[in-house]
């Protein structure tokens, strides 16, 4: 008896149509969220006489409430359909990738700091931040994928003879 293959998943073509149900309602809120509810929330707040430090915390606050039940939401989605083999999974991180991260994070922090001494007031580095985000989540992905490639080659006896002397 032959066994039939399934074809691989096709790649994201781009279009509002081909994402899925939950995360196409994520990133609909997020866009809706910063281009219309963030102004007019925030503008509200301070015509109520909220100061503008107070008026951001707390319109960042509403949109967390709002985004992060959707985000986890298409997060499982993403992950179901990665196992049912509906959706391709990520890039292997390879070492070009995490150095490019590490690189942008570092000249990001520059930046910040020479703004940081050019205007001389308070600024919160929200770029540099996620940019080291992305960097340390990027090294710990490499680090997990190069241990499960290891320990596949163990299991499969085609490990380094140097562990066995």
């Amino acid at each position: 008896m032959t066994e039939q293959r399934s074809a691989p998943p096709e790649p994201w073509d781009g279009t509002w149509d081909s994402l899925p149900p939950k995360r196409r309602r994520f990133f609909f809120w997020a866009l809706l969220w910063n281009v219309i509810v963030d102004t007019v929330f925030r503008g509200l707040l301070e015509l109520a006489g909220v100061p503008g430090p107070a008026a951001s915390a707390l319109t960042i606050a509403a949109g967390l409430a709002v985004l992060v039940p959707l985000g986890y939401a298409a997060w499982k989605e993403m992950l179901l359909r990665r196992s049912r083999g509906e959706e391709l999974p990520p890039r292997p991180m390879t070492a070009r990738r995490l150095a490019g991260w590490t690189v942008l994070a570092a000249v990001s922090w520059i930046a910040f700091t020479a703004l940081l001494f050019w205007q001389m007031r308070p600024l919160f580095p929200t770029l540099p931040l996620i940019l080291t985000w992305a960097a340390v989540f990027g090294f710990r992905r490499r680090r997990h994928e190069l241990r499960s490639a290891v320990a596949e080659r163990e299991a499969d006896g085609t490990g380094s003879e140097a562990g066995e002397r």
